[in-house]
This record gives C-alpha cells, structure tokens and sequence, in this order.
C-alpha cells in the first residue's frame, strides 16, 4: 500500500515539473504574442497533444516536430515562414536536443524569424556553474546579433531566463549572455530585461571585422584614411569615401573596428578560385562588410541581390533613421 502512494505521489512530482515549464512556455510566447508555434519534442503523442491544445484555443498554430534519433526531421521545411516569426520550443531533456539545435545552426535557423526557447528541466544545471553549462551548449552554434534565443533553467522553486547571441563566432567572438528574467508558478513571468533588443546589444566589445573595398591601381602603400579622407585619392571612389565615412561613425557608436582588405574589382565571378572582389568574397563569406559603389548588370542578377542580400554567420542588421 504505502509502495503504492510512494509511485503516485513520485508521477505527481513530475508531471508537476513538466506543467511548470510547458505554463512557462505558454506565458512566454504569450508575452511575445507569437502565433506560430513549432514544438520539438520526444515525448509521447497524449502529452504533445494537450500541449497543442492549449496553445490552439488562444489562437496559436501549432506543429509539432518528433526528434527522435531514429527519426529524420527536416527541420528546415518544419520551420519555413517568412510572413511572421515562428516560435520554436524545444524539450531540452531529450537526447536529440543538441543534434537538433546543430542542425538549425546549420541551416542558419537561428535568426530574428525563429523565437526560440530551449527548455532545460534537469535542476542540476542552475547552480553557479548555470552560465558555463550555457556556454557548453551554445557556444559552438552559429548564433549571430539578431539571434532570439532563450535558455530556461530549471532551478527548483523557479526557471532562469538567458537570453544569447553572438556578435561574430566566426571571428572567434565568445557567447554574450543576458539574464531576461524568471517564472515562478505564482508570479508568472517576470522580465527584468525589457525594450528593443538591439539596444542591449550595442557595444560590440571591440570586435575586429573583415572589410573589403576597392582602390584602383592598388597604392604601394595602404592606411584606412585613404578610403575616408576628404579630397581626391587616386583610385578611391566618392562614393567609397561616403560609404566609408558613414561606417567609421557607426564604429565608434557600437564599438567595433576594421581589417581591411584592398582588392582591385568590385563584382567579381561567384565561382571558387576566381579573381577576388568585393562580391565574391562578401558571396563566398570571406569578408563580413564593404565600403563601396558598384554598377549592376542583368547578369549579375542571377546569383546577387543588391537590394535584399542574405545576411553573412554575422548578420549585423541595424536600421537607422536618417532625419
């Protein structure tokens, strides 16, 4: 009898557990009025369908992605919207978590479209070493400044929130990470870190990128003031120069600096080992960001979009308003 009570108050215990992240889950999403939502997940098919459920009566389409490692899963076509940001939990407790999260690294699904939250249920892992257990697990992903990843750590009596990016992992850029807030079964949702996203995430901490511009007749002697400086230089475009000044005052605003790369074409073939230029490398992700003017043809349309280019592993999308 008393083995009896012992099992039902242990499942009480952890379908507890399980209500308190999904309830996390449904006050987050609900607070960023999301109405995609794609669940990834290896529990079983009752308890995913009353999960759906909940979200489907407040007006939220739900799919649902089982990440078995015996499953394939494209998660790309899973995860396909660009009219509005889908919402992406993931069971952090199961196996395949890590794999899952490898592959949307991969496939670059880890942008502004996809409001992630990875649900971590092992308690063990909110203690003082809660930041590197973070690191362990998101360090090595292609996050980039525009990534909406949340991190939810299980610590008992409530959930931790991490928000974390990256502002360059291919320059060897460490994890930036900023608690959001907690949930708490009585409180609900509490957010300590409100406002635009991007204005916590202003200071680039010094970080060097690749700059690639054009100087004809390539000078035998290079300094940064040559793409900048007022009056003529031979070589250098007026509107290089303009570029160029527009960029050295955002990279005193956010903290950031240049190594640059002088090559003598502005479009060059899209194929390997042809001749370097700016779109070629920008193209083939060598170089993150360019100062320079260039003129289009038909041709280059096919496989180059001046007017929406797909973002670099870096991704520095900022918009200003220019009065």
């Amino acid at each position: 009898m008393w083995y009896f009570i012992y099992i039902l108050l242990h499942l009480e215990n952890v379908i507890g557990l399980r209500s308190d992240a999904f309830s996390l889950a449904f006050d987050y999403y609900s607070y960023r009025e999301v109405k995609y939502l794609c669940y990834l997940t290896c529990d079983n098919h009752f308890n995913n369908k009353n999960i759906a459920k909940k979200f489907v009566k407040h007006n939220v389409r739900v799919s649902v992605g089982l990440i078995h490692r015996d499953l394939e899963l494209d998660l790309e076509r899973l995860l396909y919207q660009w009219d509005a940001a889908v919402g992406v939990m993931l069971d952090g407790s199961c196996d395949s978590a890590q794999d899952t999260l490898k592959e949307a690294s991969k496939s670059m699904l880890l942008g502004s479209m996809h409001m992630w939250l990875v649900l971590n249920e092992d308690s063990d892992n909110c203690t003082m070493t809660h930041y590197e257990y973070t690191d362990e697990t998101f360090q090595g992903l292609n996050l980039s400044i525009d990534a909406d990843v949340i991190y939810a750590s299980n610590c008992g009596s409530h959930y931790e929130l991490t928000d974390v990016f990256n502002f360059g992992r291919i320059q060897g850029n460490n994890l930036e990470k900023n608690r959001v807030g907690v949930w708490t079964r009585n409180s609900g949702l509490l957010v300590s870190l409100k406002g635009f996203k991007y204005y916590n995430r202003w200071d680039f901490h010094n970080l060097t990128l690749r700059a690639v511009s054009v100087i004809l007749d390539q000078p035998k002697v290079f300094y940064p003031e040559m793409l900048s400086e007022e009056g003529h230089t031979p070589g250098v475009s007026s509107m290089t120069k303009v570029g160029s000044q527009l960029l050295n005052i955002l990279k005193l605003q956010h903290n950031f600096r240049f190594n640059y790369t002088i090559v003598g074409r502005w479009i060059g073939s899209p194929e390997r080992n042809s001749t370097l230029a700016v779109t070629n490398s920008l193209y083939w992700r060598e170089q993150d960001i360019s100062s320079t003017c260039t003129r289009l043809f038909p041709a280059w349309l096919q496989w180059m979009d001046p007017f929406f280019p797909p973002a670099t592993y870096l991704e520095y999308i900022y918009e200003y308003i220019v009065n």
